[in-house]
């Protein structure tokens, strides 16, 4: 008898649906080609375990019509992003497939997982055609998607796993953390207080220690303020340019000995002790009481001051010594005087040696 019965009971579950897919399909395409797309419709919900939900477009749509199969395409919307849910390939160009929603739709990944309600796209196009590419061409010759709602049943977004569950794991970690965080800070805060003070401490025992201490940058000062400003000489012909110390001459144009004293005035310890200076100075006196020294022949006596010489007196030495240049120039080439012609006068005044008679 139950054998009898089944038959009967698949027509009257199966007569529903198609009832519905003929009279949907009479309708869609009814107004031309201004329906293309008809279920589902714009805002309508597609629920979990709920259905099944036929799919219908326009037959007669002229790219679906030149088409040998269709392909449709189920995306969610998550933050602006197309996350493919489910395709169905290969389909005839009947105008309705039955299409049911499951458990495979929903990823617990999905933003939206804890509302249940899913922003969704459907779209219908050929097999083979890139879909998102005709979906952000502006003209293509495919209607564009339909926009619909997709929601979970309500015990499987209610049940939530805690893994996936950003604000718990948030919460945990800033009960925690915060502690750390001030901990960490007042440790870092007595830290840096016990080193200022150990550095405070450093610097007022040496200070007691060394009172008259003068640091490097003292010793540099007071080195520069012992030379008054010297002119440097330039390279080239100009104004000499004015130093104020010894310290921005360069080593080149200062002398050794200058600058051995510019050394020695530098430095922190005097070169000589007052013991030194005190046997320096008995040496010293000792050698001025001596009765002779040693190189006393060797100094000359001045010359007595020499007689006063009138005006007449040096003009006559003067002529003098002019005649008696000129006689031994001429005695050296053998020329006499008075052969010359020149100034005859002057052999009176100049005493020629006669030849002794034999």
């Amino acid at each position: 008898m139950l054998r009898n019965l089944q038959p009967c009971l698949w027509i009257l579950i199966i007569s529903p649906i198609l009832g519905l897919a003929s009279q949907e399909n009479t309708t869609c395409g009814s107004i031309g080609n201004a329906d293309n797309i008809c279920s589902p419709k714009t805002d309508e919900v597609w629920k979990e375990n709920e259905g099944p939900y036929l799919a219908v477009w326009n037959h007669e749509y002229p790219t679906y019509a030149a088409s040998d199969t269709l392909s449709i395409y189920i995306y969610f919307v998550e933050q602006f992003e197309k996350k493919p849910i489910a395709e169905f390939h290969n389909l005839a160009n009947d105008g309705q497939y039955p299409i049911r929603v499951n458990r495979t739709w929903f990823d617990p990944s999905l933003v939206n997982s804890t509302s249940g309600s899913h922003h969704a796209l459907f779209y219908l196009i050929e097999t083979g055609v890139n879909p998102l590419k005709e979906m952000n061409n502006l003209k293509s010759v495919w209607p564009p998607p339909i926009s619909f709602l997709v929601a979970e049943s309500a015990g499987n977004h209610n049940s939530i796993n805690p893994a996936n569950n950003p604000t718990s794991i948030d919460t945990s970690f800033t009960i925690w953390l915060i502690p750390v965080i001030v901990l960490g800070s007042i440790i870092l805060f007595v830290l840096l207080c016990f080193a200022a003070y150990f550095a405070y401490r450093v610097h007022r025992q040496r200070q007691s220690t060394y009172p008259d201490e003068k640091g490097p940058l003292d010793d540099h000062l007071s080195c520069n303020t012992i030379y008054p400003t010297i002119p440097v000489m330039p390279l080239k012909h100009g104004q000499p340019t004015y130093s104020s110390s010894l310290q921005d001459i360069p080593a080149a144009y200062i002398p050794a000995n200058l600058q051995s004293v510019s050394n020695i005035s530098c430095r922190s310890d005097p070169p000589l002790t007052s013991n030194d200076a005190l046997l320096i100075a008995d040496t010293f006196r000792q050698r001025m009481r001596r009765p002779e020294w040693p190189h006393c022949h060797d100094i000359v006596q001045p010359l007595a001051d020499p007689p006063l010489v009138t005006d007449q007196e040096e003009e006559q030495q003067r002529r003098l010594a002019s005649e008696l240049l000129l006689k031994k120039e001429l005695e050296a080439e053998g020329t006499l005087m008075k052969q010359v012609g020149k100034r005859p006068h002057l052999l009176s005044t100049i005493p020629f040696d006669r030849p002794s008679s034999a």
